[in-house]
């Protein structure tokens, strides 16, 4: 894992415990309320992680944004 330039060398349950929280804004995204693409985000981008599934992620729709906690990866996967 490279951290602030760094390479760490550690294990994979350690890679996927390094959460963290990044709020998307979705106003730009016509047609879709946060709602629904938090939905779509849990079924498509690593499902088992999420909280709903045993892992440790979570989404949460609020207006005009989404509030992803997630590993470094799984935020990736969201962007993409």
């Amino acid at each position: 894992m490279v951290r602030d330039e760094v390479l760490l060398l550690t294990t994979n349950a350690q890679v996927a415990a390094d959460m963290k929280t990044h709020v998307y804004e979705t106003r730009r995204l016509p047609g879709m309320p946060s709602e629904a693409l938090a939905e779509v985000i849990e079924t498509t981008v690593m499902p088992d992680s999420w909280r709903g599934n045993g892992g440790s992620g979570s989404v949460k729709a609020l207006p005009g944004c989404l509030v992803v906690c997630q590993s470094r990866r799984g935020h990736a996967e969201v962007v993409d």
